[in-house]
């Protein structure tokens, strides 16, 4: 639900233009096809090239999807591409804030969004206390119960040391807006731990509005 709800921030037309960034193995491109159709194209990029073979053979029959090993942030696409871009709980591993959101803004056509699906750091009310106090003590015992894997019970361990090393909804919303996105949405998916925020290319001076495919 969370990833349908990514894809649907980020305001697809059929026929458009999407790149999904840290993609894994590709579940965000996955549904971003659902909306584009015939004549769109779906681009899943990471690092990783055993991730890009395993969402390249999940999905061999696809012809809108594409997949590209690079690192962020320097990305090997053109000025004024995309229609969107998204990022599903990999913004943690992209780098610095302040070299990839310019980027980003740079491939987007004016009028485009990035929709970020991410942890943060939550404020100091007790609804974030609680949902981090979850993730450190509950969650790790649950996992000690039902799995003896050591990569699982690692993974218990590391996701809250990691949210409490993010960054804020603040200071993620300043970091778009200084690279010149509007940030149009910030919604708390859960405990204020998971949001989706979604920002929005302007269009700069000399620049016009891009045609949609209807």
């Amino acid at each position: 639900a969370w990833r349908r709800r990514c894809i649907a921030a980020c305001n697809l037309r059929p026929g458009g233009r999407l790149l999904d960034i840290g993609t894994g193995t590709g579940q965000l491109v996955c549904r971003a096809l659902e909306v584009l159709a015939s004549g769109g194209l779906a681009v899943g990029l990471d690092i990783s090239l055993a991730g890009l073979t395993r969402a390249r053979r999940a999905r061999s029959g696809e012809a809108q999807a594409a997949w590209v090993q690079a690192r962020a942030p320097d990305l090997p696409i053109g000025d004024g591409c995309l229609h969107a871009v998204s990022c599903g709980f990999a913004l943690r591993h992209l780098g610095p804030l302040e070299a990839l959101f310019p980027e980003l803004y740079r491939i987007l056509v004016p009028g485009g969004r990035v929709a970020l699906l991410v942890f943060l750091r939550p404020d100091s009310g007790a609804r974030g206390r609680i949902g981090l106090a979850y993730l450190e003590w509950v969650v790790p015992a649950v996992v000690a119960l039902i799995s003896r894997r050591r990569a699982v019970a690692r993974l218990a361990r590391y996701l809250p040391a990691t949210i409490r090393d993010a960054a804020s909804c603040d200071e993620l919303s300043a970091a778009l807006e200084g690279a010149g996105f509007a940030v149009v949405r910030r919604e708390s998916l859960c405990w204020g731990l998971v949001w989706l925020v979604v920002g929005a290319r302007g269009v700069a001076a000399g620049e016009q509005s891009p045609t949609r495919a209807s």
